[in-house]
């Protein structure tokens, strides 16, 4: 069911259903997240618009913006009553730099 590769200091386990190429199994590629000083608030504020949204695994809400070519990702935390969380909270990222086109228009 899977295989093992040794390296040199490395020990690689990967399952061969992982090397399967399916129309429905597209390859894992590394994707970069550029951390952003904006809120999720202060992100609408500027035009973005709310594309969809998911739970993010219990911990709160994960919100795609869009605003012309720029995509946004976006986790809202709820205040968590009996911790020091006790106010709402986002982290954003930028999925992809605009060009100086798009930031132009």
């Amino acid at each position: 069911m899977f295989a093992i590769r040794s390296y040199p200091a490395l020990l690689s386990v990967q399952f061969l259903t992982d090397r399967a190429v399916t129309p429905y199994s597209p390859l894992a590629v590394p994707t970069t997240l550029k951390p952003v000083p904006d809120s999720l608030a202060s992100l609408l504020n500027k035009d973005y618009r709310i594309t969809t949204t998911a739970d993010y695994g219990g911990s709160g809400a994960l919100f795609t913006l869009t605003r012309q070519k720029q995509t946004m990702l976006c986790v809202l935390t709820a205040p968590t009553p009996g911790t020091d969380q006790n106010v709402p909270t986002s982290r954003c990222w930028s999925l992809n730099e605009p060009t100086l086109e798009d930031v132009k228009k």
